[in-house]
């Protein structure tokens, strides 16, 4: 995708365990969030780039969906009313620390470009011509996970991460950076067994494998990271370079951009 000046898109997404502090509701990690502002705006000053960015709930977004799913086993009117603002607000916390380092970022909320067809099982339709647009004219668009509305009379969450591949596939782009809060992919859960091991280089094929070998699990940020990368099956996309890095790190981040000393996993498709 070549416009304006721009030679590629590049797509990344902030996870909410770095933006935030999960232990804590509707805490941001502010340092983190301007410090990956910074390095965002080193990199666009260096580079012809197009970068979109995606965030994840973290303490804002995820423990309202849990209560509200505990509770009702949907998300109800008032549920989505919650979540909405919720992910809203963090959503300008995290658009401040972009702007603040002079960064051209436009909020972009799915819940008001989505639609869950509420019949088809998971289909959702998302309007991203604007986003396509946006990145053609310079600037750096900003969604989120978030709750939208169904055909159905109810409302469907959408996360980050199913975000993140549809626009894999409508912009062309050939990498994709996914800021978590462990190094990369490891063969176990390193939050539990300190013997993990950091797992740099991988091919898609084998991302597959491990998928159908070990399930993810909601207590396993190594399985969970699995069941994300099973997501891109859904879209027809090729020639991807799949980043898996540690957001917290200092420079981490843009040495990725630049694909050089950073640590982490590469997953090629």
């Amino acid at each position: 995708m070549k416009h304006c000046g721009i030679d590629e898109v590049v797509l990344v997404k902030l996870g909410g365990s770095v933006i935030t502090d999960k232990e804590y509701p509707l805490s941001v990690n502010a340092p983190v969030l301007l410090q990956l502002a910074e390095q965002l705006y080193m990199y666009l000053l260096k580079r012809r780039t197009g970068i979109v960015l995606v965030h994840g709930g973290g303490s804002f977004g995820h423990p309202l969906v849990k209560e509200c799913y505990s509770r009702d086993g949907l998300i109800t009117h008032e549920c989505y009313v919650r979540v909405s603002y919720y992910m809203r607000l963090l959503n300008i916390y995290v658009m401040e620390a972009l702007i603040s380092q002079g960064i051209k970022a436009v909020s972009i909320p799915p819940g008001s470009i989505c639609l869950h067809d509420g019949v088809n099982g998971d289909y959702v339709k998302c309007e991203m011509g604007i986003v396509k647009s946006l990145v053609k004219n310079g600037l750096v668009p900003v969604l989120f996970g978030d709750v939208i509305p169904s055909l159905g009379n109810c409302y469907k969450v959408l996360s980050g991460d199913a975000i993140i591949f549809m626009l894999a596939e409508l912009l062309e782009a050939h990498r994709i950076i996914f800021l978590t809060d462990v190094d990369g992919l490891y063969d176990k859960d390193p939050k539990v067994y300190r013997d993990a091991k950091l797992i740099k280089k991988l091919r898609g094929d084998d991302v597959r494998r491990l998928v159908k070998k070990r399930p993810a699990s909601k207590h396993d940020v190594t399985g969970g990271m699995l069941g994300k990368l099973a997501e891109m099956g859904k879209h027809r996309l090729s020639d991807v370079s799949i980043y898996i890095i540690n957001g917290k790190v200092k420079g981490n981040l843009y040495n990725a951009l630049l694909g050089r000393n950073f640590r982490g996993t590469v997953i090629w498709y």
